[in-house]
């Protein structure tokens, strides 16, 4: 026996399996269980042979917790990118979200677009990191956050001259436990699809290494 995080007693048993073994004995008896195995629904009884757990609501309330995620390419400073900034901060609005994270985010020439985002979306945390340039501005990978962020670091994605891609790790305090998020930017140009496929290998590499720190 167990106890999950809302102090209700559950069984150890698999539920699915307590369950169907409950469902077969009312229907043929203990002895002639195999012969109904793949008859009717899974179980006629509500609650668990082994500690009369309801099996309706094994593990009892749930706690109401939900974060909002949105990530987004804001195509640094290419184009009409003042026009493009209000734009990018009404749609996000939209969304209420509590972590944003962006890719060819802007930071220079005065301004940082990751903070006047989080100023206007309420999102009063936010890191960057980059190190491309284009027309003389930084650009790169930003998360913004309801919630405190701690920079775990940053890791170059293999690819051609002037094509590396970038994934950026970072631990948000959430409301119930650190949230690692891993903000990645991949090469670009249609024709690199390889390129890119080879990038989403190291990346998987990379969080599977981090898993357990």
């Amino acid at each position: 026996r167990d106890r999950d995080v809302t102090g209700v007693q559950t069984c150890a048993l698999p539920i699915w399996g307590s369950a169907r073994r409950a469902w077969l004995e009312t229907r043929t008896g203990p002895a002639h269980g195999s012969s109904a195995r793949f008859a009717g629904p899974p179980y006629r009884t509500r609650f668990c042979h082994h500690c009369r757990v309801d099996l309706t609501q094994p593990y009892g309330p749930l706690v109401d917790t939900s974060a909002r995620f949105v990530t987004w390419n804001v195509w640094g400073r290419f184009g009409p990118w003042q026009h493009r900034q209000d734009g990018i901060r009404s749609a996000l609005a939209m969304c209420v979200p509590d972590v944003v994270a962006l890719q060819e985010a802007w930071s220079g020439d005065g301004g940082d677009q990751a903070a006047e985002l989080g100023d206007a979306l309420g999102l009063p945390h936010h890191r960057w990191h980059g190190s491309r340039e284009f027309d003389g501005v930084p650009s790169g990978v930003a998360v913004l956050s309801r919630w405190p962020i701690e920079v775990r670091g940053a890791t170059e994605l293999a690819g051609p001259p002037d094509h590396a891609g970038v994934t950026f790790e970072v631990a948000i305090d959430g409301p119930r436990g650190v949230i690692r998020l891993f903000d990645t930017m991949l090469d670009y140009p249609p024709q690199h699809s390889s390129v890119r496929q080879a990038q989403v290998g190291q990346l998987v590499d990379i969080v599977r290494a981090r898993r357990h720190r």
